[in-house]
Protein backbone atom coordinates (compact mmCIF):
# COMPACT_ATOMS: atom_id res chain seq x y z
CA UNK A 1 0.00 0.00 0.00
CA UNK A 2 1.88 3.47 -0.65
CA UNK A 3 0.39 6.42 0.44
CA UNK A 4 1.05 10.48 -0.80
CA UNK A 5 0.29 13.69 -0.27
CA UNK A 6 0.88 17.09 -1.52
CA UNK A 7 1.01 20.42 -0.29
CA UNK A 8 0.95 23.83 -2.47
CA UNK A 9 4.37 25.62 -1.97
CA UNK A 10 4.28 29.30 -4.28
CA UNK A 11 2.14 28.26 -6.90
CA UNK A 12 3.97 24.81 -6.90
CA UNK A 13 2.89 21.51 -6.30
CA UNK A 14 4.85 19.53 -3.85
CA UNK A 15 4.43 16.20 -4.04
CA UNK A 16 5.85 14.31 -1.25
CA UNK A 17 5.60 10.86 -0.54
CA UNK A 18 5.49 10.35 3.35
CA UNK A 19 4.69 6.37 3.54
CA UNK A 20 5.31 4.12 1.59
CA UNK A 21 4.05 0.21 2.32
CA UNK A 22 3.24 -2.75 1.06
CA UNK A 23 1.32 -5.74 3.00
CA UNK A 24 2.33 -9.28 2.05
CA UNK A 25 -0.02 -11.95 2.03
CA UNK A 26 -0.15 -14.19 5.23
CA UNK A 27 0.17 -17.16 4.10
CA UNK A 28 -2.37 -20.37 5.62
CA UNK A 29 -1.00 -22.63 7.58
CA UNK A 30 0.43 -25.73 7.11
CA UNK A 31 -1.64 -28.67 7.78
CA UNK A 32 -0.58 -31.30 10.48
CA UNK A 33 0.53 -34.78 9.96
CA UNK A 34 -2.21 -37.28 10.07
CA UNK A 35 -2.62 -39.21 13.02
CA UNK A 36 -1.46 -43.09 12.02
CA UNK A 37 -4.14 -45.52 11.65
CA UNK A 38 -4.52 -47.61 15.21
CA UNK A 39 -4.77 -51.49 14.16
CA UNK A 40 -8.10 -52.70 13.70
CA UNK A 41 -9.01 -55.27 16.92
CA UNK A 42 -8.44 -58.79 15.93
CA UNK A 43 -11.60 -60.81 15.25
CA UNK A 44 -13.37 -62.63 17.94
CA UNK A 45 -14.44 -66.26 17.16
CA UNK A 46 -17.81 -67.09 16.55
CA UNK A 47 -19.83 -69.95 16.42
CA UNK A 48 -23.58 -71.72 17.46
CA UNK A 49 -24.44 -74.82 19.37
CA UNK A 50 -27.04 -76.81 18.66
CA UNK A 51 -28.55 -80.50 20.25
CA UNK A 52 -27.77 -83.42 18.26
CA UNK A 53 -29.13 -86.78 20.34
CA UNK A 54 -30.23 -88.21 22.93
CA UNK A 55 -29.71 -92.22 24.07
CA UNK A 56 -30.38 -93.03 27.21
CA UNK A 57 -28.24 -96.02 29.14
CA UNK A 58 -30.89 -96.73 31.66
CA UNK A 59 -34.21 -94.96 32.39
CA UNK A 60 -32.35 -92.56 34.83
CA UNK A 61 -29.27 -91.99 33.05
CA UNK A 62 -29.26 -90.03 29.73
CA UNK A 63 -26.55 -89.13 27.26
CA UNK A 64 -26.69 -85.66 25.93
CA UNK A 65 -24.77 -84.66 22.69
CA UNK A 66 -24.01 -81.40 21.25
CA UNK A 67 -22.29 -80.00 18.45
CA UNK A 68 -20.46 -76.62 18.91
CA UNK A 69 -19.57 -75.44 14.93
CA UNK A 70 -17.20 -72.53 15.96
CA UNK A 71 -15.08 -70.35 13.31
CA UNK A 72 -11.52 -68.74 13.78
CA UNK A 73 -11.09 -65.81 11.60
CA UNK A 74 -7.87 -64.54 13.17
CA UNK A 75 -4.43 -65.14 11.43
CA UNK A 76 -3.34 -67.30 14.33
CA UNK A 77 -4.31 -71.03 15.28
CA UNK A 78 -5.75 -71.51 18.27
CA UNK A 79 -6.17 -74.76 21.36
CA UNK A 80 -9.59 -75.05 22.21
CA UNK A 81 -10.79 -75.53 25.83
CA UNK A 82 -13.86 -76.11 27.34
CA UNK A 83 -13.40 -72.93 30.15
CA UNK A 84 -16.46 -73.47 31.75
CA UNK A 85 -19.92 -75.84 31.80
CA UNK A 86 -23.35 -75.67 33.34
CA UNK A 87 -25.73 -78.10 32.52
CA UNK A 88 -29.85 -77.38 33.74
CA UNK A 89 -32.99 -80.20 33.56
CA UNK A 90 -35.94 -78.52 34.08
CA UNK A 91 -34.19 -75.37 35.83
CA UNK A 92 -32.35 -77.47 38.13
CA UNK A 93 -28.34 -77.40 37.80
CA UNK A 94 -27.82 -81.11 36.63
CA UNK A 95 -24.55 -83.29 38.21
CA UNK A 96 -23.45 -84.66 35.44
CA UNK A 97 -20.57 -86.62 33.91
CA UNK A 98 -19.05 -84.64 31.06
CA UNK A 99 -16.86 -85.86 28.39
CA UNK A 100 -17.43 -82.43 26.46
CA UNK A 101 -13.89 -81.15 24.34
CA UNK A 102 -11.39 -83.40 23.55
CA UNK A 103 -7.61 -82.90 24.74
CA UNK A 104 -6.15 -80.87 22.75
CA UNK A 105 -8.66 -79.83 19.77
CA UNK A 106 -7.15 -76.92 17.23
CA UNK A 107 -8.70 -74.38 15.41
CA UNK A 108 -6.11 -73.41 12.92
CA UNK A 109 -6.43 -70.19 11.61
CA UNK A 110 -9.31 -68.55 9.04
CA UNK A 111 -10.57 -72.59 9.42
CA UNK A 112 -13.69 -73.70 10.67
CA UNK A 113 -14.41 -76.48 13.55
CA UNK A 114 -16.95 -78.87 14.77
CA UNK A 115 -17.14 -79.85 18.37
CA UNK A 116 -18.81 -82.84 19.58
CA UNK A 117 -20.00 -82.01 23.39
CA UNK A 118 -21.36 -84.96 25.08
CA UNK A 119 -22.19 -85.60 28.93
CA UNK A 120 -24.60 -87.65 30.86
CA UNK A 121 -26.53 -86.98 33.80
CA UNK A 122 -28.13 -88.47 36.36
CA UNK A 123 -32.18 -88.22 36.40
CA UNK A 124 -32.44 -90.48 39.48
CA UNK A 125 -29.88 -87.98 41.64
CA UNK A 126 -31.60 -84.73 40.02
CA UNK A 127 -35.29 -85.45 41.22
CA UNK A 128 -34.48 -88.52 43.81
CA UNK A 129 -37.78 -90.14 45.08
CA UNK A 130 -39.19 -89.37 47.83
CA UNK A 131 -37.05 -86.11 48.50
CA UNK A 132 -38.94 -82.88 49.86
CA UNK A 133 -37.34 -81.40 47.12
CA UNK A 134 -38.44 -83.48 44.62
CA UNK A 135 -41.73 -81.88 42.52
CA UNK A 136 -44.85 -83.34 43.00
CA UNK A 137 -45.94 -83.86 39.77
CA UNK A 138 -43.24 -84.93 37.07
CA UNK A 139 -43.46 -84.11 33.29
CA UNK A 140 -43.53 -86.44 30.60
CA UNK A 141 -40.93 -84.58 28.91
CA UNK A 142 -37.97 -83.03 30.55
CA UNK A 143 -36.51 -79.81 29.14
CA UNK A 144 -32.59 -79.28 29.29
CA UNK A 145 -30.73 -76.73 28.27
CA UNK A 146 -26.35 -76.42 27.84
CA UNK A 147 -23.88 -73.30 28.21
CA UNK A 148 -20.85 -73.90 27.32
CA UNK A 149 -17.76 -71.02 27.43
CA UNK A 150 -15.32 -71.95 25.22
CA UNK A 151 -11.43 -70.72 25.67
CA UNK A 152 -9.68 -70.19 22.26
CA UNK A 153 -5.66 -69.89 23.58
CA UNK A 154 -4.06 -68.37 20.34
CA UNK A 155 -0.47 -68.95 19.27
CA UNK A 156 0.67 -65.20 19.55
CA UNK A 157 -0.33 -65.61 23.32
CA UNK A 158 -4.29 -63.91 23.19
CA UNK A 159 -6.84 -65.06 24.17
CA UNK A 160 -10.55 -65.22 23.91
CA UNK A 161 -13.58 -66.55 25.20
CA UNK A 162 -16.64 -67.62 23.21
CA UNK A 163 -20.24 -68.60 25.12
CA UNK A 164 -22.91 -70.61 23.52
CA UNK A 165 -26.57 -72.02 24.35
CA UNK A 166 -28.79 -74.89 23.07
CA UNK A 167 -31.62 -76.57 24.66
CA UNK A 168 -33.86 -79.89 23.97
CA UNK A 169 -36.36 -81.40 24.95
CA UNK A 170 -36.40 -85.57 25.89
CA UNK A 171 -38.38 -88.23 27.04
CA UNK A 172 -38.52 -88.94 30.19
CA UNK A 173 -38.29 -92.84 30.92
CA UNK A 174 -39.87 -93.41 34.50
CA UNK A 175 -38.91 -97.15 35.55
CA UNK A 176 -42.25 -99.42 36.49
CA UNK A 177 -43.21 -100.22 39.78
CA UNK A 178 -43.67 -103.63 41.76
CA UNK A 179 -45.64 -104.51 44.48
CA UNK A 180 -47.00 -107.57 45.72
CA UNK A 181 -50.91 -107.71 46.39
CA UNK A 182 -51.35 -111.66 47.77
CA UNK A 183 -49.33 -114.43 48.92
CA UNK A 184 -51.62 -117.49 48.35
CA UNK A 185 -50.48 -121.02 49.88
CA UNK A 186 -51.63 -123.69 46.83
CA UNK A 187 -49.85 -126.79 48.37
CA UNK A 188 -47.50 -127.52 51.49
CA UNK A 189 -45.49 -130.45 51.55
CA UNK A 190 -43.43 -131.75 54.12
CA UNK A 191 -40.09 -130.29 52.39
CA UNK A 192 -41.68 -127.87 49.80
CA UNK A 193 -44.44 -125.08 49.47
CA UNK A 194 -46.08 -124.14 46.19
CA UNK A 195 -47.09 -120.54 46.47
CA UNK A 196 -48.95 -118.45 44.00
CA UNK A 197 -48.09 -114.74 44.29
CA UNK A 198 -49.96 -112.11 42.87
CA UNK A 199 -47.40 -109.41 41.41
CA UNK A 200 -48.75 -105.75 40.36
CA UNK A 201 -47.10 -103.86 37.91
CA UNK A 202 -47.42 -99.98 37.68
CA UNK A 203 -46.42 -97.98 34.32
CA UNK A 204 -45.79 -94.36 35.29
CA UNK A 205 -45.17 -93.45 31.60
CA UNK A 206 -47.66 -91.73 29.25
CA UNK A 207 -46.38 -94.70 26.68
CA UNK A 208 -46.77 -98.39 27.58
CA UNK A 209 -44.13 -100.57 28.11
CA UNK A 210 -43.40 -104.55 28.04
CA UNK A 211 -41.54 -106.87 29.59
CA UNK A 212 -39.66 -108.98 28.73
CA UNK A 213 -37.90 -110.60 31.98
CA UNK A 214 -38.00 -111.15 35.33
CA UNK A 215 -35.60 -112.16 37.65
CA UNK A 216 -36.01 -111.88 40.91
CA UNK A 217 -35.78 -112.93 44.81
CA UNK A 218 -38.77 -113.15 46.92
CA UNK A 219 -38.18 -112.47 51.20
CA UNK A 220 -40.44 -113.33 53.65
CA UNK A 221 -40.17 -112.62 57.25
CA UNK A 222 -36.46 -111.40 56.42
CA UNK A 223 -35.99 -114.86 55.12
CA UNK A 224 -35.45 -116.12 51.22
CA UNK A 225 -38.64 -117.69 50.31
CA UNK A 226 -37.56 -118.46 46.36
CA UNK A 227 -36.25 -116.98 43.38
CA UNK A 228 -37.09 -117.49 39.70
CA UNK A 229 -36.83 -115.96 36.12
CA UNK A 230 -39.74 -115.25 34.19
CA UNK A 231 -40.12 -114.30 30.42
CA UNK A 232 -42.23 -113.22 27.76
CA UNK A 233 -44.04 -111.05 30.96
CA UNK A 234 -47.29 -108.63 29.74
CA UNK A 235 -47.54 -105.48 28.11
CA UNK A 236 -48.11 -102.57 30.49
CA UNK A 237 -50.83 -99.56 29.24
CA UNK A 238 -49.73 -96.16 29.27
CA UNK A 239 -49.79 -94.94 33.22
CA UNK A 240 -51.97 -98.05 34.04
CA UNK A 241 -50.94 -101.17 36.18
CA UNK A 242 -51.23 -105.05 35.08
CA UNK A 243 -51.01 -107.96 37.33
CA UNK A 244 -48.65 -111.12 36.93
CA UNK A 245 -49.11 -114.26 38.48
CA UNK A 246 -45.67 -116.02 39.87
CA UNK A 247 -45.64 -120.00 40.50
CA UNK A 248 -43.25 -120.20 43.11
CA UNK A 249 -41.61 -122.83 45.15
CA UNK A 250 -40.46 -122.27 48.58
CA UNK A 251 -37.84 -125.36 49.98
CA UNK A 252 -37.29 -125.93 54.13
CA UNK A 253 -34.54 -127.45 53.73
CA UNK A 254 -32.36 -124.38 55.85
CA UNK A 255 -35.59 -122.91 56.85
CA UNK A 256 -37.92 -124.04 60.10
CA UNK A 257 -41.09 -124.73 58.37
CA UNK A 258 -43.06 -123.48 61.88
CA UNK A 259 -41.86 -120.08 60.28
CA UNK A 260 -44.51 -120.32 57.61
CA UNK A 261 -47.27 -121.99 60.10
CA UNK A 262 -46.55 -118.66 62.01
CA UNK A 263 -47.30 -116.75 58.60
CA UNK A 264 -50.42 -118.82 57.68
CA UNK A 265 -52.02 -118.21 60.86
CA UNK A 266 -51.13 -114.38 61.06
CA UNK A 267 -52.48 -113.68 57.57
CA UNK A 268 -49.89 -111.29 56.54
CA UNK A 269 -46.32 -111.44 55.71
CA UNK A 270 -43.64 -108.52 55.33
CA UNK A 271 -42.02 -109.36 52.45
CA UNK A 272 -39.44 -107.54 49.80
CA UNK A 273 -39.11 -108.65 46.31
CA UNK A 274 -35.98 -107.93 44.73
CA UNK A 275 -34.77 -108.38 41.12
CA UNK A 276 -34.23 -107.24 37.30
CA UNK A 277 -36.51 -106.69 34.39
CA UNK A 278 -36.01 -105.78 31.17
CA UNK A 279 -38.23 -103.48 29.71
CA UNK A 280 -38.94 -102.82 26.10
CA UNK A 281 -40.48 -98.97 24.77
CA UNK A 282 -40.77 -98.90 21.61
CA UNK A 283 -38.98 -95.37 21.34
CA UNK A 284 -35.46 -94.77 19.04
CA UNK A 285 -34.71 -92.98 22.21
CA UNK A 286 -34.52 -96.15 24.27
CA UNK A 287 -35.80 -98.85 22.63
CA UNK A 288 -35.21 -101.11 26.08
CA UNK A 289 -33.68 -100.85 29.22
CA UNK A 290 -32.90 -102.79 32.37
CA UNK A 291 -34.32 -101.45 35.70
CA UNK A 292 -33.05 -102.77 38.92
CA UNK A 293 -35.91 -102.79 42.31
CA UNK A 294 -36.08 -103.69 45.49
CA UNK A 295 -39.58 -103.09 46.84
CA UNK A 296 -40.96 -104.01 50.64
CA UNK A 297 -44.28 -103.82 52.19
CA UNK A 298 -46.95 -106.14 53.70
CA UNK A 299 -48.99 -108.87 51.74
CA UNK A 300 -52.11 -111.01 52.87
CA UNK A 301 -51.76 -114.49 52.82
CA UNK A 302 -53.80 -116.77 51.69
CA UNK A 303 -54.25 -120.63 52.56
Amino acid sequence: MNCRLWFPLGGMVLWAVILSCTTAPVPPPAPEPPAPALPSPAPDPRGELRFDRAEAASGARIRLFFLAAVENPRSAGARLDLADWRLAVDGRRAPAEAGLVPEGQRVEAGTAAAIPLGLTVDLAALFPKGAESAPAEVAADAVAELTAELAFSFDNGERAVLTLSAGTVFPRIREPEFSITCIEIMKAELINTRLKVDLRIDNPNGFPLTLSSLSYELYGQGRLWAEGTETDILLLPPEASAEKELRLVMNFIDMDRRLLDRVIAQGLVPYRFTGEAEAATGLDFLPRFRTAFDQSGVAEVVD
